[in-house]
């Protein structure tokens, strides 16, 4: 399998198509491309630009706020990755409905999937799953990934944005475009996949614990009884966080909620919007009876774990085994933690070599693979390298 970045570029038509096009030619056998671009883009112009120059089709996400590659990163600009080679295949299948009392389409998405693999040799297959960030409940989906899909795979993805705007125009996309949607990309091949994920978040010194005592889908609605929103702020104002408790936006947006799950282990769980009625949309879903604690970090440790997580995706190849590429899923809240300074922690992921990397912010990750426990992430960076 061959993997080719292409990006930060121009959200224009004709120099996308130009992009596409001068990949196309130097990739044999069957083409994929995972597009990546700002939800205000003029969408099924560029997708078509895009499926145009390659001569193959088009998956992706518009993104949290920032797109990246190997070469830098962009807030208004695109990125893609382009998948090729004799020994690559995939198949991608749609579901329309993807929620905890809905699931026939996504079973019969994961079907497909399955029925396509045993058409191919691969020796890591590897699923990538995009979900419209606004409408798809991402713990939902992945927690029904994980019971249809086989353990072996590697099940990895994120869910679009729309740059932290909360305009409902988030979008994932196949060839022209899709609402309220899933897309699920089957990818069989020769290559090694190697899958991490990792966040760098830590209760905040004194933080106290607060129980979830109601929800209704992504919304918090309360934290021991009293509005959420009201809760969270007094905590943030009373641990010094911020200066004034009734103001929320934006500077609490650089926190997050963490849940201690029964390993030990913290799943972050990042507000994404406050309601007037003290509710706190969170982008995935916690039940009630959860224990949450507010968490915090630093940018250096955000840039740590970037490294951490390059590291442990690289560490089944051989010390001189160049990857051929990655995807990275990284978390809007990071972004929208470090504002200019990101690009910084967009280099960490490489570990030290030299590769075509593609990366989105996303308003939550997917990673399931082998061992793992946690499936739906936020404020987390997931990382896939092939």
């Amino acid at each position: 399998m061959d993997v080719v970045s292409i990006g930060p570029v121009e959200a224009e038509p004709q120099r996308l198509s130009e992009a596409f096009s001068a990949v196309g030619d130097r990739l044999a056998g069957d083409k994929l491309g995972v597009l990546f671009a700002p939800h205000d883009a003029d969408l099924p112009v560029l997708l078509r630009a895009a499926s145009e120059g390659l001569g193959g089709r088009i998956v992706g996400a518009t993104t949290g706020g920032a797109a990246f590659t190997e070469r830098g990163f962009t807030r208004d600009g695109v990125v893609a990755a382009v998948f090729g080679g004799q020994d690559f295949a995939y198949s991608v299948a749609t579901a329309h409905r993807a929620s905890s009392s809905d699931m026939s389409e996504l079973d019969a998405a994961c079907s497909s999937l399955i029925a396509a693999s045993r058409k191919h040799v691969a020796r890591t297959p590897a699923l990538i799953a995009l979900g419209d960030g606004r409408s798809v409940d991402g713990v939902a989906l992945t927690e029904a990934l994980s019971r249809r899909m086989p353990p072996h795979w590697r099940v990895f993805g994120g869910a679009a944005g729309d740059s932290l705007a909360f305009l409902n125009r988030s979008r994932v996309f196949v060839d022209d475009g899709l609402d309220d949607a899933v897309v699920l990309v089957g990818m069989f091949s020769g290559s090694r996949c190697g899958v991490a994920v990792g966040h760098g978040w830590s209760a905040a010194p004194g933080a106290r614990e607060l129980t979830v005592t109601e929800t209704r889908g992504h919304t918090l609605r309360t934290l021991d009884g009293e509005p959420a929103a009201t809760v969270y702020g007094e905590e943030l104002h009373r641990l010094g966080l911020i200066s004034d408790a009734s103001q929320l936006v934006p500077d609490a947006q650089r926190f997050s909620f963490g849940a201690r799950t029964r390993f030990g282990e913290l799943t972050i769980r990042a507000p994404l919007e406050f309601h007037d009625d003290g509710g706190i949309r969170l982008a995935g879903s916690v039940v009630e009876g959860t224990v949450l604690q507010v968490v915090c970090t630093t940018p250096d440790r955000l840039a740590a774990s970037a490294a951490e997580v390059g590291r442990r995706a690289l560490c089944d190849f051989a010390e001189d085994q160049v990857p051929r590429g990655g995807l990275v899923f990284d978390c809007a809240a990071r972004l929208a933690y470090l504002g200019d300074d990101y690009a910084e922690q967009t280099r960490c992921f490489f570990e030290g070599h030299a590769f075509p990397l593609v990366g989105t912010t996303s308003y939550g990750e997917i990673a399931k693979f082998g061992g793992s426990l946690e499936g739906f992430h936020n404020a987390t960076a997931v990382m896939a390298v092939w």
